[in-house]
């Protein structure tokens, strides 16, 4: 069982510092001193341009001293800064018996405020359209802000560029309030249009991909995306700091789902000509609150460095230094060399490294001595059962089905080498609002009111049961499925098959049981709608006129607290009928150093690299 992508599915305070040979000067935090040596037209250049060496100080905030100082000795007389070295001036110091010889003290960067991030895969690029990769979508994620964000602890809805919204009476109409102080990088102001332009871009320059997912219900998405059209007829760019989007149906969680980074925006003045894009490639410009410290490469190490124009709060750490390593035993070796704060290890150490960091309180925030971060990512590994075809037809075979089979054992079976495993027992995952752990009754192991529901349904023993067909592209996988089922007198026979004629056999129901993965586009109940709203949503054909009804009820709902409550009455009148089983929740097995403050892992799998600090 393997996940190719994320989907079926931040930020703040302690500044960049500076460091020299320890033998001749000593660092000290917080103060302004040097700034007053700077020239004052410096000061009145425009907030954000990349270029503005006082923008490059404020985001660093700090206090150069020499050690071997003297009361005149003149230090700060010059200062000059070139990328992030500063050289400082002492025109008066005495050097062996020459007085006033002068001297000049150099400041390399301080790398050690650098975070170290393992990516367990070298992203296609850097551009927010290939975010439908994890890795890329954290590199992105740091790079980029969308219309809203997610807080990575709580998962509450938090402004990003648009600092509110608002939605017309029947929740189909999206009013986005943009901040007119929204920059990229380059000092270009982020508008409404720039929204718009990537947006269409997503559909137009490559397969629409995971954006399709999170814009499927805006109007204008199938037309454009089948070359019917040149434009989103349902968004429209009202001002510079407007953007309108229109729905094709309710929709009262679409706010969250513009905070995924695949739909951040770009700036379209750099991307008019097919020339200016192939250099945006390599040098992409986001709007988030760390930018590039150098051309992007291929080659899967990489830096970014805080962007001294941000107009939301300054990250805490000095840069991130990104280094592609597919091996989780290879990128823990590393972590234990003290070379990366974040990585991932293999999950057959799972045991030995949790006893050694420790175990993070909520799974997804770390603090020394509870390092390793195991909170389930949001989506859902579940069996499907075709519920046009007899006997899955008859609910009292599905719960049969469902408690025969011992979700541990499934999920120790052949798991990826850097991913968990835990048994499900709802199809939303923890940490979803909504989730109640053991909503859907059938999802446990009893094999004894297994046996009496087939009996129940004509079958005691399996006596008279048909053989069970179970579609998949490998049987290593799923042959716990096979033993569970044997033991209440099922023949289970698995038809394997390569990727491309799953696809075809499933989406066109030929086919009795498979096991699928889902991951969530947004961590919010709302998913239940696109798995259970009509026949083809799991691929189970459940289609139930009164649960339709009430998803489309619960969709429109605006107020949290009851779309979230009735979300939950849907997910336990689905639970019953029991179209699918959930079986596994999946988790990263990641450990974070012990000098990182305030370091969070969400539910999404984004790192919060903006609230991240380095003792």
């Amino acid at each position: 069982m393997t996940i190719e992508t994320r989907h079926p599915i931040a930020r703040r305070g302690e500044p960049r510092s500076l460091r020299s040979r320890p033998s001749v000067l000593v660092l000290a935090l917080i103060a302004l001193a040097a700034a007053a040596w700077l020239a004052p037209a410096a000061m009145a250049q425009p907030r954000g341009v990349a270029s503005d060496p006082l923008a490059l100080l404020a985001v660093q905030q700090a206090e150069l001293t020499a050690g071997d100082g003297a009361v005149v000795d003149g230090f700060g007389h010059a200062v000059a800064l070139s990328g992030d070295t500063a050289l400082v001036g002492a025109a008066g110091k005495q050097v062996g018996a020459n007085e006033m010889q002068g001297a000049a003290y150099v400041f390399p960067p301080n790398t050690s405020l650098d975070l170290a991030y393992q990516l367990s895969s070298k992203p296609a690029g850097i551009d927010p359209r290939f975010a439908s990769y994890y890795d890329a979508a954290t590199v992105a994620d740091a790079l980029f802000d969308g219309l809203t964000s997610l807080d990575a602890q709580t998962s509450a809805l938090l402004p990003a560029v648009a600092s509110s919204w608002d939605a017309n009476a029947n929740v189909t109409v999206w009013t986005f309030h943009l901040r007119a102080d929204a920059r990229f990088s380059n000092g270009a102001p982020v508008t409404a249009q720039d929204f718009k332009f990537t947006w269409e871009r997503l559909f137009t320059s490559v397969s629409a991909g995971w954006a399709g997912v999170l814009l499927r219900d805006v109007k204008g998405t199938a037309a454009l995306a089948a070359g019917k059209a040149e434009h989103l007829s349902g968004v429209v760019a009202r001002n510079r700091t407007t953007l309108v989007v229109k729905l094709t149906a309710p929709f009262a969680d679409f706010p969250s789902m513009v905070a995924d980074p695949c739909l951040a925006p770009l700036p379209r003045g750099l991307l008019s000509t097919a020339r200016k894009a192939r250099q945006f490639r390599s040098a992409p410009v986001g709007n988030g609150p760390f930018m590039l410290a150098g051309p992007w490469n291929r080659k899967g190490t990489f830096s970014l460095m805080p962007a001294p124009g941000y107009y939301g709060t300054r990250p805490r750490i000095a840069g991130i230094t990104f280094t592609a390593i597919t091996d989780p035993a290879a990128a823990y070796a590393q972590f234990q060399a003290g070379k990366l704060d974040v990585a991932d290890f293999p999950a057959a150490s799972l045991a030995e490294v949790e006893a050694a960091y420790g175990v993070s309180a909520d799974g997804f925030t770390a603090e020394p001595g509870h390092q390793v971060v195991p909170g389930p990512t949001a989506g859902v590994v579940y069996c499907t059962f075709n519920t046009k075809k007899a006997p899955l037809n008859d609910v009292r075979v599905r719960r049969a089905f469902s408690l025969a089979l011992d979700r541990t054992k499934l999920s120790a079976t052949v798991p990826p080498p850097s991913m968990v495993l835990t048994p499900a027992t709802d199809m939303l995952s923890p940490g979803v609002p909504g989730y109640v752990p053991g909503q859907w009754l059938y999802a446990r192991l009893d094999q004894a009111q297994a046996a009496a529901l087939l009996t129940e349904a004509g079958f005691p023993g399996g006596a008279g049961l048909p053989e069970i067909t179970f579609l998949t592209t490998g049987e290593a996988s799923f042959s716990e499925y096979k033993t569970d089922l044997a033991a209440i007198g099922v023949k289970l026979r698995f038809v394997k098959v390569s990727g491309a004629r799953w696809s075809t056999r499933w989406d066109s129901g030929r086919f009795m049981m498979t096991q699928m993965w889902a991951g969530f586009p947004a961590p919010n109940p709302s998913v239940l709608y696109d798995l259970f709203y009509g026949p083809l949503g799991t691929g189970s054909f459940y289609d139930d006129p009164t649960v339709n009804a009430s998803l489309r009820r619960a969709r429109r709902t605006l107020d949290t607290t009851a779309r979230v409550a009735a979300f939950q009455s849907i997910d336990a009148t689905v639970a019953a009928d029991a179209p699918v089983t959930p079986i596994a929740y999946w988790s990263r097995t990641t450990v974070c150093s012990a000098r990182l403050d305030e370091a969070v892992l969400s539910q999404m799998r984004l790192f919060d690299f903006a609230r991240v600090g380095i003792e």
